[in-house]
């Protein structure tokens, strides 16, 4: 892969479209480094507003910018602090506040858990479909999940996990440096785009995801390699934007019928080249059986497709920044190296 120039995020190398579990881990600790830094900047700035204790505060900030990893609700929780101190809500930014200094490191591991339907749940899925759930057009309106769906596709993601752990070391050191939490989620009827699932920045350490749309361990391949993918893009992003063009400007979508904007595009682009390795490296498997194997090249090929027609997209009107062309290369070796799998399927 060519890796180009440096990231330009301090202790961070030249990013890597490519799955590491090294570079994850060192993106992770500087999105965490950073958020310690925002929390006192905010916290000073709220100062007698909120009216909590600066030492307790203080305190509480070692304590997150200690542990490996902070709990995904006080990544959630700080987001929401800022957007009630900028609409003036103090008696709510105060409630953050105190819910905040509870919080501490995330548990070890990636571990899966249900949403709680009320917002004072430890994992109140109104928390994080906040920042999750922004596009109107799209809306997800997402809820807690049904407990039978729970049941039926929890076998599913245990699955869908071993085979990344066994087949696609990288890939699931990635997935675990970025993520602590896997939230289960439901959506209400009506809904006007069904998810698989939801991940952004405001979230970070937590993927939301909806049990009702799996069928298979695959698809819980596909989608781990799907979201871990926007999570690597927008780590990668922190300092320097991948295209600059405006995001009201709307184009062709290879995974979505109505247009988006062109980082849209971008991220579908590169979320389908991950998805070609990731079921590659799966058909490739040696206990891989003849059924698995097809299936997941029939798979890939279609995320090859869906590759090409982004690309066609992105290099007819994207404006790249030197990052967003370094990774639209890397992504352009990916997927030719791993063209010869496809050809018996295409």
């Amino acid at each position: 892969m060519t890796n180009g120039g440096d990231s330009g995020l301090p202790g961070c190398a030249a990013p890597m479209l490519e799955p590491s579990r090294k570079q994850a881990a060192s993106l992770t600790a500087e999105i965490n480094r950073r958020l310690a830094g925002s929390l006192r900047y905010v916290f000073s700035e709220a100062g007698s507003s909120i009216g909590l204790e600066p030492a307790r505060v203080e305190s509480w900030i070692a304590g997150i910018e200690a542990a490996s990893r902070p709990d995904p609700l006080v990544h959630v929780l700080f987001h929401t602090l800022v957007a009630e101190l900028q609409i003036g809500n103090y008696e709510g930014s105060r409630a953050v506040a105190e819910r905040l200094l509870k919080l501490g490191a995330a548990g070890s591991g990636l571990r899966v858990v249900r949403a709680d339907p009320g917002s004072d749940g430890p994992r109140a899925i109104e928390l994080f479909a906040r920042f999750a759930d922004l596009e109107e057009a799209n809306r997800l309106d997402l809820v807690a999940p049904d407990n039978e769906e729970i049941e039926r596709a929890t076998p599913l993601i245990e699955q869908g996990l071993a085979l990344l752990a066994r087949n696609d070391p990288e890939q699931d050191g990635e997935l675990r440096a970025f993520l602590s939490d896997i939230l289960l989620v439901g959506q209400k009827p009506g809904h006007l785009f069904t998810a698989a699932a939801a991940s952004c920045f405001q979230n970070w350490g937590a993927l939301l995801l909806v049990p009702a749309t799996q069928r298979d361990a695959l698809d819980i391949v596909e989608l781990l390699a799907h979201e871990a993918t926007h999570l690597l893009l927008f780590a990668l992003a922190l300092d320097e934007p991948l295209l600059t063009n405006p995001p009201d400007q709307l184009h062709f979508s290879p995974l979505r019928e109505a247009p988006r904007s062109m980082d849209g595009v971008y991220h579908a682009t590169m979320v389908s080249a991950r998805i070609v390795r990731a079921l590659v490296r799966q058909a490739n498997a040696p206990e891989a059986s003849g059924g698995l194997r097809e299936i997941a090249l029939e798979r890939a090929a279609r995320a090859a497709r869906t590759y090409d027609d982004g690309v066609e997209v992105i290099e007819k009107a994207a404006e790249l920044t030197g990052l967003g062309g370094d990774i639209l290369v890397q992504s352009k070796e990916m997927v030719g190296a791993l063209r010869p799998h496809l050809l018996a399927t295409a």
